[in-house]
């Protein structure tokens, strides 16, 4: 920043250093990395092509329910993500540009808008989990996609109204642009943000005005107000742009643009304030007109910002060559994106900002494929510290301490991504200007061609961020004055190991082959180099460089020398590590392009038979990103698709300490007990051992509300026939705690989906089988799945009903650490779920164990096309579990039908007899000795918790006679005391 601009800085603080504490404080308080957010109850759903849901739905004017949608989103309403009308206008400006857009051109467009048109807004109970919803919406037959509707806000940082100097028009050379670029034509752009005053001074005379719907009609009226949609676009009286927002929720949409929040006019002011009018500031594009799409609310406070989706599309249809959207968030959707490739089909350039919350992520919609993503710098080409920087950022633009216009005549100051993204809006304006017949991939690349570098620049002051701030920062008359300019970029790249298994871990060599495409002008003898831009990863290129020769403008081409790399042990794992790329014509930059791989993973897909599962490194399976579960596989069985949402191990002490990495109260994320020891590594069949065996080492940090245990898991998998269909998870569990544990419990929780997001699913422990089984109630084609316990402890099952049906707990309102350890410590507490979506709950325990000792406890997961298929399955893992693990193949035992008790021998000599119990359900027991008069003389169990199952006691633990002398011959009893019922057993003592 230039020393009068700082002098005028520094006046401020007196009067202003309140307001500057706060937002510096705001800045600092950012967090390190941003969560996604979605609009509560709102879930994108994109219906398959030609499908029974989609005809449907279009037959009933894609509103009302879906019904295939229903057993599992319940009661809900939908709309069209876009609207009828902004279809019909996207579709009426397509058919206006028939006759010059070459026939492909055209059939692409229409492409577009036929799978726009078949994506779907659903809104159920704003209470219901919208990313859990979503993904078991997408394993729908009818269904193409399904994820949560992104909730998008403003970016800005308003601070004072002061007047000071548009410091960046110097930075930009704007003057000498507008000197350069003598267009008679305007260009339009539009402002998709909170409203434009078009009423200021510097609006009123650049404002786009619809013909279709200028002056009067037939009747006489003017189109501006008659209530008709005269140019037949799908909206009513649009004749200088639309309000998509109304109040705030978007359902009360009109034709007056004018401004809520100040934001929109602010931003509007920076791409095109009109220039030459005596007063006020000036925008960047001095021959352009200006289209207000309002999708913020009408109160001045209002942040949020609804239908920007329709908003883009419906600028796009009415001849916006350039939109800038100045906010967003971090959610990405695979819908918006479809929209945005529909705009750059259209020839649109849409420009957006990167994000105001100081990380290095990505932001949307400025992360698009297609959208030139915009970073903030201030008067000294420093990063400001509230600006994100990432691989998708393409350039930076000033953003710190900007000058722009205000509702009602008046000018102030904002801070923000959302000034920088206007100003580089400004910029690809004029660029269209100066190049009409480039496409936007084209205006971008010179727009990235053409920037001032300012990663070393005066003492290297953008060090930390060098490559991810995009090109450099953007200016305006070289992008316009430079027609010589060249630009690559990395189209696409593959990635591969010498191993073949495209897993990149320690000792993989890995080759990273780009795509390359040439934008601009002819380049020669192209070198190529790599870097690494993740900080601190230690990584080293045996090959970082390559010659890919000469490449005229838009050609394509895939590299035939890789770069190579080998994956060391001092990379740590589960890194995401960003590769720069930068292409040179001998020592002149021409193009950089980022990449990314996924180094060194913490979970493994085991395939060596006909169930295919992931494990990962702390007790999870099927998934590592629970719930977003794109890290894995799932579980499949031969031919199926994944069956299996998330299964995780739970160990509890008691209700009070649980260790579990299932999904939590909230299930926005999964418990996180389990902290890895040793990543999961892969040992292959031996001729000692048969099994592929993934094992892995983890524990929870011995807190007072923690099981304190670490575990070794150890899965097995088998390639026989007569093997190929089930899977032993065995875990060693060693106590971390001082004392011993009388009883520790431990199960695995599983939210099976077989077929279509599990709906018509029945969970059932069979007690004479002693395992579960998950089956799809209404198809004969799909899998069905058991597990069952291997180890000789006793076996709890819990059969769960998901939206907790009466007499089931429910995970769809979060499965809270009371209901986890109710569901693995309550013995065969419930055996049957209704028909629906379902999970199921199988644990061990209770067993002792003592301080420093280690147990094994030992599962089984299974699968088949029918219960035949399943008892073989669990035979066969029984007898594995023998050979392999020296588990005593007798296994279990079914409960007893009713509580019994026997004291044997009877006579007995001298306390030597025994007493056996069988309980059919779960209840705390006493067991005591009395005589004749019924006076308690020997206590064998006292307050015992125990499950169904028969236990053995000998009659010589009871305690010593409570009397205080030795018990003489004769007739006593045994009275056993439960939860249901008392039973008494009369012995006979011999001395």
């Amino acid at each position: 920043m230039t020393s009068d601009i700082q002098q005028q800085r520094f006046t401020m603080v007196g009067r202003y250093g309140i307001a500057l504490f706060f937002l510096i404080m705001a800045i600092a308080a950012l967090p390190a990395r941003s969560t996604p957010s979605y609009q509560p109850g709102k879930i994108i759903v994109k219906l398959k092509e030609n499908s029974p849901s989609c005809s449907a739905w279009f037959s009933a004017g894609r509103s009302g329910a879906i019904s295939s949608l229903v057993p599992i989103a319940g009661a809900h309403t939908s709309t069209g993500y876009q609207s009828d009308a902004v279809l019909q206008a996207v579709t009426r400006a397509v058919d206006a540009k028939h006759a010059t857009l070459q026939s492909s051109g055209i059939a692409k467009i229409r492409e577009h808008i036929r799978s726009l048109k078949r994506i779907a807004v659903i809104e159920v109970s704003s209470a219901v989990n919208v990313r859990m919803l979503a993904s078991k919406l997408t394993s729908l037959t009818d269904v193409e996609y399904a994820e949560p509707m992104p909730a998008h806000r403003l970016l800005s940082t308003p601070n004072d109204t002061l007047f000071r100097d548009q410091y960046y028009h110097r930075l930009l050379k704007t003057a000498d642009a507008w000197e350069a670029v003598q267009a008679v034509d305007s260009i339009l752009i539009a402002i998709i943000d909170t409203g434009i005053d078009y009423n200021h001074d510097e609006f009123k005379n650049l404002m786009f005005v619809n013909k279709g719907e200028d002056g009067n009609d037939a009747q006489g009226k003017s189109k501006r107000s008659n209530g008709v949609d005269d140019d037949n676009n799908g909206y009513i009286d649009d004749w200088h742009g639309w309000d998509f927002a109304g109040f705030s929720d978007g359902t009360r949409q009109d034709n007056d643009p004018l401004p809520g929040n100040r934001h929109g006019t602010h931003v509007a002011g920076l791409a095109a304030a009109q220039s030459n009018n005596i007063s006020g500031g000036v925008g960047i594009c001095n021959r352009a007109k200006l289209v207000a799409c309002k999708v913020g609310g009408d109160p001045s406070f209002s942040t949020s910002v609804v239908n920007t989706q329709q908003a883009i599309l419906y600028a796009g249809a009415i001849g916006a060559k350039v939109i800038n959207c100045s906010w967003g968030s971090t959610s990405y959707s695979q819908a918006d994106q479809e929209t945005i490739n529909t705009l750059v089909s259209l020839g649109v350039c849409v420009v957006a900002a990167s994000g105001n919350n100081g990380n290095e992520e990505a932001f949307y919609p400025a992360g698009y494929s297609g959208v030139l993503s915009v970073c903030a710098t201030g008067g000294d080409d420093r990063k400001t510290s509230f600006s994100n920087y990432h691989s998708t950022v393409a350039l930076s633009s000033p953003g710190l301490y900007i000058l722009s216009t205000y509702p009602n005549n008046e000018y102030g100051y904002e801070d923000g991504t959302s000034m920088a993204s206007p100003i580089a809006a400004g910029v690809a304006a004029m660029v269209r200007l100066k190049y009409p017949s480039f496409t936007p991939e084209e205006v971008f690349a010179m727009m990235q061609a053409t920037t001032d570098n300012i990663d070393g620049k005066r003492g290297n002051i953008n060090e930390l961020w060098s490559g991810k701030m995009g090109t450099g920062r953007v200016n305006v008359l070289r992008a316009v004055s430079t027609p010589d300019a060249k630009f690559m970029k990395v189209q696409s790249c593959a990635l591969a190991d010498d191993d073949g298994d495209n897993v990149f871990d320690n000792g993989d060599v890995v080759r990273i082959i780009p795509t390359y495409k040439n934008l601009l002008g002819t380049v020669a003898n192209v070198r190529t180099v790599i870097s690494v831009a993740t900080s601190k990863i230690p990584l080293t290129f045996q090959t970082s460089s390559a010659r890919i020769g000469s490449f005229s403008k838009g050609e394509q081409r895939t590299a035939t020398e890789p770069f190579l790399f080998t994956v060391t042990d001092t990379i740590p794992e589960n890194a995401e590590v960003s590769f720069m790329v930068t292409m040179y014509e001998d020592t002149v930059v021409i193009g950089r392009g980022m990449i990314t791989a996924f180094l060194k993973p913490t979970y493994r897909t085991l395939r060596n038979n006909d169930i295919h599962i992931t494990v990962n490194s702390n007790g999870n399976f099927g998934y590592n990103d629970y719930p977003t579960n794109r890290q894995g596989d799932g579980m499949t069985y031969k031919q199926s698709g994944s069956i299996l949402f998330e299964a995780g191990l739970i160990a509890a002490r008691n209700a009070e300490r649980i260790s579990d990495v299932a999904r939590g109260s909230t299930q926005d994320e999964q418990g996180f007990s389990f902290r890895m020891k040793s990543p999961l590594v892969l040992k292959q069949p031996t001729m000692q051992t048969s099994a592929l065996i993934a094992t892995t080492d983890y524990a929870d940090n011995n807190m007072f509300y923690e099981a304190g245990i670490g575990v070794t898991q150890n899965v097995y998998q088998y390639s026989s026939d007569t093997r190929a269909n089930f899977i032993l998870s065995n875990y060693l569990v060693r106590s971390l705690s001082q004392t011993s544990v009388d009883s520790m419990y431990l199960g695995v929780y599983s939210d099976w989906d077989i077929g279509e997001s599990g709906k018509n699913n029945q969970a059932t422990f069979d007690a004479q089988r002693g395992y579960y089984y998950v089956r799809n109630t209404a198809s004969t084609t799909l899998p069905y799945v058991g597990m069952q316990l291997l180890s000789n402890q006793p076996v709890n099952a819990y059969m769960i009903d998901n939206d907790a049906t009466t007499g089931s707990i429910g995970v769809y309102d979060g499965y809270t650490a009371m209901e986890k350890w109710a569901s693995i410590s309550s013995g065969l507490a419930r055996t049957v779920s209704k028909i629906g979506d379902v999970s199921a709950v199988i644990g061990a325990g209770p067993f002792p164990i003592a301080a420093g000792d280690t147990v094994g406890v030992c599962f089984s997961i299974f699968a088949g096309m029918n219960l035949d298929d399943l008892d073989k399955a669990a035979a066969e893992a029984r007898l594995a579990a023998k050979e392999t693990l020296g588990i005593n193949g007798a296994g279990y035992e079914p409960p007893p039908p009713a509580l019994t008790m026997t004291v044997y021998p009877n006579p007995g000599l001298d306390f030597t007899s025994l007493i056996k119990i069988s309980l059919p359900r779960q209840t705390v027991i006493d067991c005591e000795i009395i005589d004749l008069l019924g006076n308690t003389v020997g206590i064998v169990s006292s307050r015992e918790q125990k499950i169904q199952g028969t236990y053995t006691y000998s009659m010589d633990s009871a305690s010593p006679c409570l009397c205080g002398k030795t018990l003489s011959q004769g007739l006593y009893f045994v009275r056993l005391r439960t939860q249901y019922g008392i039973l008494v057993e009369p012995f006979f003592l011999i001395r």
